[in-house]
């Protein structure tokens, strides 16, 4: 199970310094989503993926960190409007905003990461913004994946979250073919190769609902 720490830091962009909850420690046998979605125990840490200075608003997965003219971003209209958009739930806009600036400095691998956390907060709420979110990972992810930003373990893997998201916007053509690339990809792996095979009988059947992967 995680390991959740307060930790006292100090923003990398305005230099305020506030007290965060961390997350120290992740499992290391743990179940998943099709998407890498992990099971309960680990998304009780899901608040405290993401951190947003209490001066500034700058969010990240770790304030102490930051790129250069973040404090023009952290200002901007852009920024500002997602961090308040009051349509979606408070947690998912720290993410998508942690999202938006990833996608200024084009690390896209970053941005997914963010966007897929923001979907998860939306689908426990069963919020209707939730496929906001996913259509946000999967551009994020596609772009990552096309230009060899690495966001899984290997090729399978980010193949296989990428298609899942399409399964679940009911986008079964590129499910399909995102499907196909994990299989072509998965080396004859026996986990992907299941998990692989469960998702193309999930595709057939047009069924869009959360999905675990497969125990083996």
């Amino acid at each position: 199970m995680s390991l959740l720490t307060r930790d006292t830091r100090q923003c990398a962009v305005c230099s305020t310094t506030t007290t965060q909850t961390v997350v120290t420690l992740r499992p290391i046998l743990e179940s998943y989503d099709l998407d890498g979605r992990p099971y309960e125990a680990s998304l009780l840490a899901l608040p405290y993926w993401v951190q947003c200075c209490g001066g500034c608003k700058y969010c990240a997965r770790d304030i102490r960190q930051a790129g250069d003219n973040l404090a023009a971003i952290c200002k901007t209209a852009a920024y500002l409007a997602i961090l308040n958009d009051a349509s979606f739930p408070y947690m998912a806009r720290q993410y998508r905003a942690a999202a938006h600036i990833a996608t200024l400095y084009h690390n896209h691998a970053e941005a997914g990461w963010h966007s897929i956390r923001a979907t998860w907060k939306c689908e426990d709420m069963q919020h209707p913004l939730a496929r906001i979110c996913r259509n946000d990972t999967l551009t994020h992810y596609v772009n990552a994946y096309q230009q060899g930003q690495r966001f899984g373990q290997h090729n399978a893997e980010e193949c296989l979250i990428i298609a899942d998201l399409y399964r679940r916007n009911s986008d079964m053509h590129h499910a399909n073919e995102y499907a196909e690339r994990a299989l072509q990809g998965s080396s004859n792996d026996a986990t992907y190769l299941q998990a692989i095979h469960h998702l193309q009988a999930m595709i057939r059947t047009s069924t869009t609902t959360r999905q675990p992967r497969p125990l083996h």
